[in-house]
């Protein structure tokens, strides 16, 4: 069962529903009986983006899962005008070792001073020790 087909049932029966780790903007979308703990996911970047901004960073790369909140999650990075995306790359949930690696790598060559990851925490934890192995240490 998905949460955007559960919010709809329970939005259609007028119950309400709170959703604690639901950020897509679907599952709140025409639903005022559905709520969440999370910002919505095209604001989850914002503040760091800036601070980072603040700090002169000015360059990123970003790595997004290849789902819908990941999809989200990056989407607002654009609105930072005054960091370059250099790259976006895509992984799949289950991305193999070998292709996190190569991600991590790409983002090292393209030099980019920021590594934005748009993922769950079990690929988060694989992109940062992939940064690790290969001794990459963007801000």
């Amino acid at each position: 069962l998905n949460t955007g087909y559960a919010a709809g049932i329970v939005n259609a029966s007028q119950a309400i529903m709170i959703a604690p780790s639901a950020i897509t903007s679907e599952v709140y979308r025409d639903r005022p009986t559905v709520f969440s703990i999370l910002s919505p996911a095209n604001t989850v970047l914002r503040n760091g983006l800036k601070l980072m901004s603040d700090k002169g960073v000015r360059t990123l790369v970003a790595i997004r899962e290849n789902t819908a909140s990941g999809e989200e999650v990056c989407s607002s990075i654009n609105n930072e005008a005054s960091i370059a995306v250099l790259r976006e790359i895509v992984l799949d949930s289950d991305a193999q070792l070998s292709t996190i690696s190569a991600a991590v790598q790409r983002a090292q060559e393209d030099g980019a001073e920021l590594l934005v990851g748009c993922v769950s925490s079990t690929l988060c934890e694989q992109i940062v020790r992939a940064a690790e192995r290969a001794d990459y240490n963007p801000k």
